[in-house]
């Protein structure tokens, strides 16, 4: 169990497209068997006036990106709205076009939660139904094989999400109890039935940062393990050395005001707090030179190496850099690609710079790069 990660389980967790913090994220992906999930009556509630828009945008005969026109460069083509669920499944289909390794399941896991949280926002214009579903599918741990290539980095995770969102359909390959096998034989085993999606939820699905979000969620949580472990052998080894206890007091830190540093100091003194393997500054001075004597070998140098009395300074980088990046991730997992609303169907769009950049300050501040990311994080995140 992670060190400070996990705060009190609770025994559901309502999603509200608000709320979702990254330890729930943690915990689900990696601790909590079984996890019972549920979408949050305001959320419904918003979802079903989304849908509303929606099916007011398609009565209108507005052209609308994505559900009665086409993608990108045929944006300009506009379709009748007896073709937009045909639209959606195509899309799904043209988009799988993963390559490497599946992602670990813990990747997976985190994923699927964040999408179904990014939806439950409630402007996207997607049913309760296939966010039931992906909700289902975690609590049985039926996992849709995602290979880790094939985002395109600050502009969204289209083609990893449209494995999920495929999934529920009943195509593309899953997990389930320890089997790989087709989406639609798992749904039928756990009992569960897979889904049509309807016009514009196929783009709610795969229009979005959730895939690169999971890495960066769980990422955070190792690298805040990290800061602890580091904090942890810091005062072992001044334990080893028999050191001062002083270096890790408040003064010297708050006189060098960086919270991260003044917090590496005080988990350090509180590590240390009753051990009789630590002295104080007074121990290592010792009597002092005596009347008549010009030098004086001692026993010991009267300070400890940079690499631990300093420790605070080098480890609070990395714990400032958690706590704002703890905050751009909480929002980007908390977040709506496609809002919709009357006149304008896509008001945002998943771009995934800050979750690169929070990747990217972190990796340099831990001093290592996280295993968890495909190609060092570079290539599936780079801009197109």
């Amino acid at each position: 169990m992670m060190h400070n990660a996990l705060r009190a389980e609770k025994s559901e967790i309502h999603l509200d497209g608000h709320h979702l913090s990254t330890d729930e994220v943690y915990r689900v992906s990696t601790v909590w068997e079984g996890a019972r999930l549920a979408l949050a009556e305001d959320a419904i509630l918003r979802m079903k006036k989304s849908l509303q828009v929606k099916d007011d945008l398609i009565a209108s005969g507005i052209p609308i990106y994505g559900v009665t026109t086409g993608f990108g460069d045929n944006s300009s083509r506009q379709i009748s709205p007896e073709k937009t669920v045909a639209l959606q499944r195509n899309l799904l289909r043209f988009l799988r076009v993963g390559t490497g390794p599946v992602a670990p399941d813990e990747i997976i896991r985190a994923t699927m939660l964040i999408r179904a949280n990014c939806a439950a926002r409630g402007h996207s214009a997607i049913r309760q139904e296939p966010i039931h579903l992906i909700l289902e599918m975690l609590h049985h741990d039926i996992l849709p094989q995602i290979p880790e290539r094939g985002s395109v980095g600050a502009s969204g995770d289209l083609a990893p999400l449209s494995y999920l969102a495929a999934s529920l359909t009943g195509e593309g390959t899953v997990t389930y109890r320890g089997e790989r096998m087709p989406a639609a034989e798992a749904l039928r085993a756990a009992g569960l039935q897979p889904v049509e999606l309807q016009a514009k939820e196929g783009l709610a699905l795969v229009n979005g940062t959730s895939f690169m979000s999971a890495y960066l969620t769980l990422a955070f949580a190792e690298a805040r393990e990290l800061a602890w472990c580091a904090e942890l052998c810091t005062a072992m080894a001044a334990e080893v050395r028999e050191s001062s206890k002083d270096q890790f007091t408040a003064f010297p830190h708050i006189n060098k005001p960086h919270p991260g540093q003044i917090t590496s100091a005080e988990n350090i003194r509180q590590i240390l707090e009753g051990s009789a393997l630590i002295g104080a500054d007074a121990d290592l001075r010792g009597g002092g030179m005596g009347e008549g004597v010009s030098y004086l070998e001692l026993e010991r140098g009267i300070q400890d190496p940079y690499s631990i009395r300093c420790a605070p300074h080098v480890i609070g980088v990395l714990r400032d850099t958690l706590q704002w990046s703890e905050q751009w991730i909480t929002n980007e997992i908390n977040s709506s690609n496609e809002p919709m609303r009357w006149g304008r169907s896509v008001a945002s769009g998943p771009h995934g710079q800050r979750c690169r950049s929070a990747r990217d300050v972190s990796r340099r501040r831990s001093g290592r790069t996280s295993g968890r990311s495909p190609d060092g994080g570079s290539k599936m995140m780079s801009a197109r």
